[in-house]
């Protein structure tokens, strides 16, 4: 946690995933050595996600989709010390952004595609308690601003190209630093955009040559 007071974690229960042997090849004569996985098909680690303080007390986050065979595919804080978490469905058509208020939990951002919704980044924080969001919806992978309660203000990218890193964000002068494919599809670029404005691509300015 940002005070360092708290520290999250994964408990992952594999006691139903199927047992494989592999062979280790390094030593000789070679070793038969028992794994688990789950091959497709197969029942997966059930995980849990917990916080212990530094009296070493763990409390369980209550499972927002019990049941349900669903991935824990990112885990972090905002500034305030809020718990977040993203779960994906485990044929990933779906990602959820949720916070936590004690152990339960609530979802700031769905997002959903009939074909693969990939793994997205942790939102970037800004000083009024809004964050940056990067999202596939279009098709293309775009950056846009949220507040607090991540309802979508407006769209800072847009287009048939990708955003593929958020560097920064001076909000002093208002301006998000971000690599990007605008140029070229099999090429990189920095830039800059407007974060405020409220128009996708607001003096949207190539820093790279």
């Amino acid at each position: 946690a940002p005070d360092s007071r708290r520290l999250a974690y994964l408990s992952l229960d594999v006691s139903r995933e199927p047992v494989h042997i592999l062979l280790d090849d390094r030593a000789h004569p070679q070793k038969q050595i028992p794994l688990r996985y789950p091959a497709a098909g197969d029942p997966n680690a059930e995980a849990k996600l917990g916080v212990v303080d530094l009296e070493g007390r763990t409390t369980w986050m209550v499972d927002p989709h019990p049941g349900q065979e669903n991935l824990i595919v990112q885990v972090g804080w905002d500034p305030r010390g809020r718990l977040l978490a993203s779960y994906q469905n485990r044929i990933q058509t779906w990602l959820e952004l949720r916070r936590f208020e004690g152990n339960a939990s609530r979802v700031l951002i769905r997002e959903s595609s009939s074909a693969w919704q990939d793994r997205l980044p942790l939102p970037h924080f800004l000083k009024d308690g809004g964050f940056l969001w990067h999202s596939d919806r279009t098709g293309f992978r775009h950056l846009y601003r949220c507040d607090d309660e991540g309802r979508i203000l407006h769209t800072i990218t847009s287009g048939p190209w990708d955003v593929r890193e958020l560097h920064g964000v001076d909000e002093k002068r208002g301006r998000v630093f971000f690599s990007a494919t605008e140029r070229s599809p099999i090429g990189l670029d920095a830039y800059w955009a407007a974060l405020e404005g409220g128009e996708p691509n607001a003096q949207l300015t190539r820093l790279t040559r």
